[in-house]
């Protein structure tokens, strides 16, 4: 076996924690003849394979190299079936193989994964994680060199910006993310134009100027359309324009899938996503006229501490009044919005990976949650202008009439015209949608 493999295969011999003696016999028995046949099916398809423990008990991690004349031949498969789908390449053969420049480190983790990974139906093994007959496989992944990720972080952080050319992040990364990088860097320096014009209005222009809104709207215009003929341009130098021609199949794939249950399954999750959006309405909804009426309202013990802002979010974001939650649940939020996503467009039997449908589909489900969390902020100052003149009376009555009113009157400040000017509805449009506002909360 190679010092250096290629990639790593993380083998679990099982998912669950607690199980019986009569489960724990069963799941080893399964255990141990799905990790033999995993190793012979590397081994059967020309791969060398060695197990060792992982971090925990019962965790295996396969490392897998590919020779090199097996290498060989997965380039000359590769540039056969690019050429015959129409992609801008050149087939080569055996004996020309020695006359083809060296492989990049990411073309070969490329080929190997996808030889790996890919269904049989494709040319692959077919081991592919998550699937039924590989439910104990849960990755296969690759290693990173440490020595190029130290020296490429340091060139980022001490040099100017894409210091490291993309032709080397390509080689060592893939098309993917040195696309990413280049993006990075023209959008980095494409900023300098909208910075030059807010540094502009702000000394010598009007606050909330429409000429300053338009000047932005041309330039994310022409900075998209622009992107968009860099992007083809670098796609066509990296040779993988038109590469979803040859995309693989998903293993998951079921050719007898008919396409009305598709979209039935997508209407399903049209309930799902109105649920919570209903639910995110009335949680900030409660957080702000809670905030609302505790700090303008509130007259007992700790009003001091609580009307200066202990409590309350000093950014103009949602009106949370107690901020330590938000680094709480926030990121809880980000980290689980991905796995419903997947949870959502995985049914909904996607063809291909990239190439089809299923990265758009994980795209705008991930991308409606915080543009209709920025909806709910002009709802929310709809809803909340509706219930101010009525919070007022309200609660006015319940605490003159309710027993013990004289105390609970100290606490609360109850005059009806008073609380009516403290709850200004335009208090809730300048936090939410960051509108200068004449009167004073």
């Amino acid at each position: 076996m190679s010092v250096n493999p290629d990639l790593v295969v993380s083998f679990r011999a099982s998912k669950q924690t607690t199980l019986s003696k009569k489960q724990t016999k069963e799941e080893a028995r399964k255990a141990e003849a799905q990790y033999s046949r995993l190793l012979e099916t590397l081994t059967y398809g020309g791969l060398k394979a060695v197990g060792r423990r992982g971090d925990s008990l019962g965790h295996i991690l396969v490392f897998v190299s590919c020779p090199d004349t097996l290498v060989k031949n997965l380039i000359i498969r590769e540039r056969r079936s690019d050429f015959l789908s129409g992609l801008p390449v050149t087939p080569i053969t055996t004996s020309t193989i020695s006359q083809t420049p060296p492989l990049a480190p990411s073309d070969r983790l490329r080929l190997v994964h996808a030889y790996i990974t890919s269904i049989p139906a494709d040319g692959g093994l077919g081991v592919t994680p998550g699937v039924s007959e590989w439910d104990l496989v849960e990755s296969v992944f690759c290693l990173h060199d440490r020595a190029f990720n130290e020296q490429w972080i340091h060139a980022w952080t001490t040099s100017k910006i894409a210091s490291v050319s993309s032709s080397r992040i390509r080689d060592q990364f893939g098309e993917s993310v040195a696309l990413y990088f280049s993006f990075l860097d023209s959008y980095t320096r494409a900023l300098v134009v909208p910075a030059a014009i807010g540094i502009s209005f702000y000394f010598f222009g009007t606050s909330y100027s429409p000429v300053y809104s338009i000047l932005n709207v041309l330039w994310a215009i022409g900075f998209v359309e622009w992107w968009r003929v860099r992007e083809r341009l670098i796609s066509m130098r990296f040779g993988t324009r038109g590469s979803f021609r040859v995309e693989k199949r998903r293993a998951h794939y079921d050719p007898k899938f008919v396409w009305w249950r598709r979209e039935l399954r997508m209407l399903a999750s049209v309930p799902v996503i109105l649920a919570f959006a209903a639910l995110l309405s009335a949680l900030m909804t409660g957080i702000f006229v809670f905030e609302a009426f505790v700090t303008q309202l509130y007259t007992g013990p700790g009003h001091k501490f609580i009307s200066d802002g202990h409590l309350r979010d000093p950014r103009p974001s949602t009106g949370c009044n107690l901020p330590a939650l938000r680094p709480i649940f926030y990121p809880m939020g980000e980290s689980r919005a991905p796995l419903f996503t997947q949870f959502l467009s995985d049914p909904e039997n996607f063809h291909f990976h990239r190439s089809g449908s299923l990265p758009r589909s994980r795209t705008l489900s991930l991308r409606i949650r915080p543009f209709g969390e920025g909806l709910m902020r002009i709802v929310q100052v709809w809803l909340f202008q509706g219930t101010v003149p009525h919070t007022g009376p309200e609660m006015n009555a319940n605490l003159t009439d309710a027993p013990g009113a004289a105390q609970k009157a100290n606490m609360w400040d109850i005059d009806a015209s008073h609380a009516e000017m403290k709850l200004n509805p335009g208090r809730l449009k300048d936090q939410m949608l960051l509108t200068p506002s004449p009167t004073k909360s």
